[in-house]
């Protein structure tokens, strides 16, 4: 067997390991989290309703809205590394089936929510969240009379990573779906009108999400993570 061949395949082993190695320790490696910071989220990507509107007949969200895309803000008070409280707000726009570009048809939500950090002290930092708010949802045909539904944001969650770009600054994907059930509806002709849907007509229409979320931290201090590993032992 040739020597040399020998020689550059063990070579190649070795820098591999080294560099997985490498790639790992920086993975691994402790970050100080933000704490008693107030922090601001941006996030941005994918969404789509799905399901039905109410219970009328005709009313499925895929009759109005096809896939669009959302923007999000959120602000928040970083209680400890682990535990963030604050409010959220965004906003989505679809694609009108058989529309064209003057037919809009947008979403609107905010509310209150609560998210846990997994591994505060890593540079990978899976976390969750918890929401419930309002949610409005506005069809605006080109030609035609405008219809806006409210409702209740039940339930909303979120699943994301963040990567701790500095002791200031996370990035990283998320996704998440919230339930809302729209209870009241404004409808524009001559004039508007106003109407309570009444329960029998009540339905509980998913939103998805998917995409970027940044996070940016101010004030405060940054935890070591010290007390926690004091803690543990």
């Amino acid at each position: 067997m040739n020597s040399k061949l020998v020689t550059s395949g063990i070579a190649a082993v070795v820098l591999a390991y080294a560099s997985t190695t490498g790639a790992q320790e920086t993975i691994d490696r402790t970050v100080a989290a933000p704490a008693r910071a107030a922090e601001i989220g941006i996030g941005l990507g994918y969404a789509q309703p799905t399901g039905d509107l109410t219970l009328r007949t005709g009313d499925r969200a895929s009759n109005f809205a096809r896939a669009g895309g959302q923007i999000d803000g959120e602000i928040g008070y970083r209680i400890d590394p682990r535990w963030l409280i604050g409010v959220y707000g965004g906003y989505g726009q679809f694609h009108a089936p058989g529309g064209t570009a003057q037919d809009i048809v947008a979403t609107v939500n905010a509310g209150v929510q609560a998210q846990v950090h997994v591994n505060p002290h890593r540079r990978v930092d899976p976390w969750v969240g918890f929401g419930a708010g309002w949610r409005g949802f506005f069809i605006n045909p080109e030609n035609s009379a405008t219809r806006a539904l409210h409702g209740l944001q039940i339930a909303r969650v979120r699943f994301g990573v963040d990567y701790r770009v500095s002791d200031g600054v996370a990035l990283g994907p998320a996704v998440g779906m919230d339930a809302t059930m729209f209870t009241t509806e404004v409808r524009s002709g001559e004039g508007p009108t106003f109407e309570s849907l009444g329960r029998e007509r009540y339905t509980l229409t998913p939103f998805f999400f998917g995409g970027i979320v940044g996070r940016f931290d101010i004030g405060g201090r940054r935890d070591s993570g010290e007390r926690m590993m004091a803690k543990a032992f």
